[in-house]
């Protein structure tokens, strides 16, 4: 090895979650017999780190081949494609009523809103979960899955006293993606907001009054997804 070139970190005890991390060689210490490594593609703490040369790899790491061919492996891909499926679809539909919160004020369509932002925090942990056998480090995937957890937990906290307001004077909650009741809704709105230019154009460009997941959805099951939708 010598300056310049790329190589992979392997077989650390002491801070194992850099094993298999990319580094340029950027100078020899020879008091400390040891390699200083500029990171790439990734930060450390310390900025550059130092490696002994019988720790550092020529080649990225091989994983191993992914087995699909027994049922456990094939039910926990199905998993991950409709995890990643569901969290599309509901990023998809948190825009829409984002968007229909601010021109249609009023508690029902911010409870739908926040309703389905708490549909997509646990579809996200979901998907989190779901991957946690894959390829990022044990460490970074335990953090990843616990920040997921704090948000779905700070987002309840706000959700809870929404929710039991809304149920003293309703049977149930507002589906999430059902389109609202028009008849409803005009009658709690403001002629000014009718007569909005921005709010017609708005209902304008709304598709036809069909649910925004279809059925295979509903159930649990779904097309694949891209899995970068969901991506961090």
């Amino acid at each position: 090895m010598r300056y310049g070139d790329h190589a992979w970190i392997k077989n650390l005890e002491s801070n194992n979650d850099l094993n298999g991390r990319h580094v340029m060689l950027t100078e020899w210490v020879d008091e400390r017999q040891r390699w200083r490594c500029q990171p790439v593609g990734w930060t450390f703490a310390g900025g550059d780190v130092c490696v002994r040369p019988r720790n550092l790899a020529n080649e990225p790491p091989q994983r191993p081949p992914s087995n699909t061919s027994t049922p456990e492996a094939a039910s926990a891909n199905q998993q991950r494609t409709v995890a990643a499926a569901r969290l599309v679809s509901l990023m998809n539909r948190e825009g829409e009523l984002r968007s229909g919160a601010l021109l249609l004020p009023g508690t029902r369509e911010h409870l739908r809103h926040k309703l389905c932002q708490h549909e997509l925090l646990q579809a996200q942990l979901t998907l989190f979960q779901a991957r946690s056998d894959r390829s990022a480090p044990l460490v970074a995937q335990d953090q990843l899955i616990a920040r997921a957890q704090q948000r779905v937990s700070e987002h309840d906290a706000e959700l809870h006293p929404l929710v039991e307001a809304w149920k003293l004077s309703h049977a149930s909650l507002p589906d999430i993606w059902g389109e609202e009741d028009s008849d409803g809704d005009d009658e709690d709105l403001e002629e000014d907001l009718k007569e909005d230019p921005q709010f017609r154009e708005w209902r304008a460009r709304r598709p036809a009054r069909t649910p925004t997941r279809t059925p295979a959805m509903h159930a649990g099951v779904a097309a694949a997804a891209p899995a970068s939708a969901a991506i961090c």
